[in-house]
C-alpha cells in the first residue's frame, strides 16, 4: 500500500512539475531549442556528405540548414532577452 501511495504521489509531482514548466514557457523553448540543433546537425551533415561525394548542391542544402537552425537560436536568445 506505501508502494502505491508513493506512486500516486509521484505521478501527481511529474504532473504539476509539467504544468508548472508549461505555464513558464520553458517546455516550449526547449521544443525550439532542440528543433534548431536538429537543423544544425543535419546541415553539418549535409554539408560533409555533400563534400565527401563532390555533390555542391547537397553542400549548400546542408549550408542552408545548418543557417536555418542558428536563426530559430538566436530567435529563442532574442524572446529570453525581452
Amino acid at each position: 500500500m506505501k508502494n502505491v501511495l508513493l506512486g500516486i504521489s509521484l505521478v501527481g509531482n511529474v504532473i504539476l512539475g509539467h504544468k508548472l514548466l508549461e505555464k513558464t514557457g520553458v517546455l516550449d523553448e526547449a521544443k525550439n531549442r532542440l528543433s534548431a540543433t536538429q537543423d544544425s546537425v543535419k546541415g553539418q551533415v549535409n554539408q560533409e556528405v555533400g563534400k565527401a561525394t563532390g555533390d555542391s548542391s547537397q553542400e549548400v542544402k546542408g549550408m542552408f540548414q545548418e543557417g536555418v537552425g542558428t536563426v530559430k537560436n538566436n530567435v529563442e536568445d532574442l524572446k529570453n532577452n525581452f
